[in-house]
């Protein structure tokens, strides 16, 4: 669960599977200036985004369910 706003200018990142031979990895890659993220939102070195990707607060309420804006903290 993360914000898909790059950190850097506010583009959107895209999704890159693995297996392809430019990505060795599955991670989020922002097309504006070349920021990647991890699949945990954590920004790799070396490229423009100064932080990682932003994790709202959140819990789950169950299996398929997902609330955005509150977690178990503030529930």
């Amino acid at each position: 669960m993360a914000v898909g706003i790059c950190t850097h200018l506010g583009c959107v990142p895209n999704y890159e599977p693995d297996g392809r031979a430019e990505v060795k990895h599955a991670l989020f890659f922002c097309p504006c200036h070349g920021s990647k993220f991890d699949l945990a939102g954590r920004v790799f070195k070396g490229v423009p985004a100064p932080t990682n990707l932003i994790i709202p607060p959140h819990q789950y309420l169950g299996n398929n369910v997902l609330e955005i804006g509150s977690d178990a903290t503030t529930s």
